[in-house]
């Protein structure tokens, strides 16, 4: 036995060193080696595990082999390459402790423990800093990282099912559920940044996330979808925030406000004469608001609000930010009533006047200008969305206010004082209009509604003020003046010396002055009492109580108003005035097609409720459709041009009507004739996204085309007046077509798409001619 001990006892030392061996190549990571060892020491473990000393060398390589496995996984903690990854994990496998699944964990856990680290070393004392230096590091190392993964583990599905009763794991879904938790993470990191303030820099982080959300749109992970609804929230934060600062500032002013104080310190008759007025319908600030003070510095506030939202401002923001504008006016206008309770009791009647100019400013000035700084225009394009409500900011202020009334310029021949029908007599009991005299230069005196006409050679100038009487009756009251005082002190002419002028409204006539006139309600079977051709003031007119720019009054224009509509027009124009006057306005939908202008068109079309559908009010809207469509000899009509805001379209493309298109321009357009069609509550989806530009024209636009561009093929999908569900897919001409009527249902108008170098009238060459 000893002999044939010493005999092996080269071998037998070899097995006892394998240990020692198998640590030394552990700690020197020749992890080759130390694997080959590892299996030579399970070959004899299987053969000789009963062997007590074989046993303590199976467990001491197993130490080893722990440690071993120990270093490869921390190796995946460091900042490895591909090449690396690739190797540990060839190891890792090797060693069979780890199930392909476990692997894939373990990966992940590892390489995730790593870029924690990079992330949890910037400094977080700057928000912006951190965040943008965290948007760097998830860029670039959660993009590796993804890549190392996806060349090392295979998510294809097994080419055989795996048998009955066999416990399998969704492989692929540990690598998507973690990539879901880094995004989710990464959204929280910039929700809390964004939250704690980043300044003005909003567009520069948003273009950085959106670099970040694009680079991961190549391996699959595009999270662009997700970041919207942060910056959303952050932006209308911001903004509510910097408005109720605004407010705040504007409460705190108002507190230690003085009427006296505003024309005396920037007061409109002191301002330099270099000071531009400012136009209508520009962004300029109105310069009137420079009178007060807090007016100024609120509207200021606010536009710095508007300002940094600009850098961030998505059109979802739309309704919040004028919701949130709307709030911010009606407590400004409760500042302004509790001011006004306050020092009401104590105002001269120069610091009443004051403050009523204050309160005109608010309503007529700012609030107007705040409305022209959302741009409808470009809103239009997504659909009609939100305004700030200015009759809701105007109702609390209306009592403090003046009435106002309308002035026209009339031209003193032209007052008839009746029509052929006299005037009904009211009986004794009920309250009579007593007859205004006026006395004249040589003593004479008139009285209007009498029998006696205006006496010829005594020179009159009238204000004509239509009212009823408590019972509604009409009465007509005459107040002579020599001269019109109220606006620009031009000397009006007397009646003429003949008999009353004809009845019409006429076009205006050159001289003449200015007149107050205020229409009251007029009942069915009403007696006109006279005719009035009205002339107009230059700018708009002059109201009861309000001061034009400097203090001064506008003063009358001596040329006829330019509105083109002179004779029989002017006259037709008169008479749909007063009969809508007597019957009211007309109910839609209307027997024909509402113009550019008309609110309706701009309003999104409301979805017919699913108790209207097959009702009689649908029914006679649909046929109201299809006749004025046929009847225009349109190919499409919806139902806002016709005055209803809901979304119902007709189209339609008859045979004849295809025919009359010249060959040429029926296959360059992709022309087909198809049968009529009807949708309610329609939907679209793009088929085809290239673009077509071809001239195009609206109902609602008469006159004009323009080029447009428009997607090759869409389809329309919706329900028929019966409620059944229609779907139509469309190319071409048709395609075109459905989208214009789409538009219509949006609040939008060709217009709004077209090349604006293509716009044409189609009679310009008549009108040339």
């Amino acid at each position: 036995m000893n002999t044939l001990t010493l005999n092996r006892h080269t071998e037998i030392l070899e097995i006892l060193e394998i240990p020692q061996l198998m640590d030394t190549c552990v700690r020197n990571n020749y992890y080759e080696e130390a694997l080959e060892l590892a299996g030579y020491v399970h070959r004899l473990e299987r053969k000789y595990s009963s062997i007590p000393v074989i046993q303590g060398i199976v467990n001491e390589v197993r130490q080893s082999m722990q440690l071993m496995l120990s270093q490869l996984i921390q190796q995946l903690r460091t900042s490895i390459q591909l090449p690396a990854c690739l190797r540990v994990i060839g190891f890792l496998r090797q060693m069979d402790v780890f199930t392909e699944a476990e692997l894939r964990v373990k990966f992940l856990q590892a390489r995730d423990a790593w870029l924690r680290s990079i992330l949890t070393a910037i400094p977080s004392d700057d928000p912006y800093f951190h965040i943008t230096k965290t948007i760097e590091a998830c860029r670039v190392h959660l993009f590796d990282i993804i890549t190392q993964y996806r060349a090392i583990f295979s998510d294809e599905d097994p080419l055989l099912p795996p048998a009955m009763g066999d416990h399998t794991v969704n492989e692929s879904a540990i690598f998507h559920g973690w990539v879901l938790q880094k995004v989710s993470q990464f959204l929280q990191v910039l929700e809390t940044d964004l939250n704690r303030g980043i300044g003005g820099r909003l567009d520069s982080l948003l273009g950085q996330c959106m670099y970040f959300g694009l680079s991961f749109s190549r391996v699959g992970a595009d999270f662009r979808g997700q970041l919207a609804p942060v910056f959303q929230r952050v932006a209308i934060s911001t903004f509510q925030k910097a408005i109720q600062e605004a407010v705040e500032k504007f409460q705190d002013e108002m507190n230690s406000y003085t009427l006296i104080l505003a024309p005396a310190i920037l007061g409109s008759s002191n301002l330099p004469a270099a000071v531009p007025v400012t136009q209508p319908g520009t962004l300029q600030p109105p310069m009137v608001l420079l009178d007060f003070p807090p007016l100024a510095c609120f509207l200021n506030n606010i536009l710095v609000a508007f300002n940094d939202l600009r850098l961030c401002c998505p059109v979802a923001l739309a309704q919040d930010v004028t919701g949130a504008l709307e709030d911010a006016l009606a407590k400004v206008t409760k500042v302004i009533l509790a001011f006004h309770r306050a020092e009401e009791a104590v105002f001269s009647s120069g610091e009443q006047e004051l403050f009523i100019q204050f309160c005109t400013a608010f309503l007529e000035d700012l609030v107007p200008y705040i409305n022209r700084c959302i741009p409808a225009t470009q809103l239009s394009k997504y659909g009609n969305l939100g305004r700030v409500n200015v009759s809701v900011v105007q109702e609390p202020l209306a009592f403090i206010l003046p009435k106002r009334e309308t002035v026209f310029c009339l031209d003193e021949k032209e007052l008839v004082p009746e029509l052929t029908a006299p005037a009904p007599e009211l009986p004794s009991e009920e309250p009579r209009l007593e007859p205004v005299t006026s006395a004249f230069p040589d003593g004479g005196r008139g009285e209007v509604g009498s029998a006696e006409p205006p006496r010829a050679d005594v020179p009159s100038a009238g204000t004509i003020k239509l009212m009823t009487s408590p019972r509604g009756r009409l009465h007509c009251a005459v107040e002579r003046r020599r001269r019109c005082r109220k606006t620009c002190g031009t000397t009006l002419p007397g009646f003429p010396s003949g008999g009353p002028s004809a009845t019409g409204a006429g076009g205006p006539r050159p001289g003449g002055g200015c007149a107050a006139r205020t229409m009251g309600q007029l009942g069915a079977g009403l007696q006109l009492l006279g005719w009035l051709r009205a002339r107009r003031c230059v700018g708009p007119a002059l109201l009861w109580g309000e001061r034009a720019a400097g203090g001064s009054t506008r003063a009358c224009s001596s040329t006829p108003a330019p509105d083109g509509l002179e004779g029989p027009a002017r006259r037709r124009s008169y008479w749909r005035y007063v009969r809508r006057l007597v019957q009211g306005a007309p109910e839609p939908p209307y027997p024909r097609v509402c113009q550019v202008g008309d609110p309706v068109l701009r309003a999104v079309a409301a979805p017919v409720e699913p108790a209207q559908l097959a009702g009689p009010e649908l029914q006679r809207l649909v046929q109201r459709l299809v006749q004025v469509m046929r009847r225009r000899r349109c190919v499409g009509l919806s139902a806002p041009q016709l005055g209803v805001p809901l979304q119902v379209l007709a189209l339609e493309f008859p045979e004849a009507l295809c025919r009359a298109c010249a060959a040429r321009l029926r296959e360059s357009r992709q022309m087909e004739p198809f049968p009529l069609r009807v949708f309610v509550n329609p939907s679209l989806r793009v088929l085809d996204s290239r673009l077509v530009t071809f001239p195009e024209g609206c109902e609602s636009v008469s006159g004009f085309l323009a080029c447009v561009p428009r997607f090759q093929a869409v389809q329309i999908s919706g329900l028929d007046p019966r409620g059944e569900q229609v779907v139509w897919q469309a190319s071409g001409w048709a395609a075109r077509i459905i989208q214009h009527e789409m538009d219509h249902l949006q609040g939008c108008l060709f217009i709004d798409k077209m090349d604006s170098k293509t716009f044409t009238n189609i009679h310009w060459m008549e009108v040339n001619d």
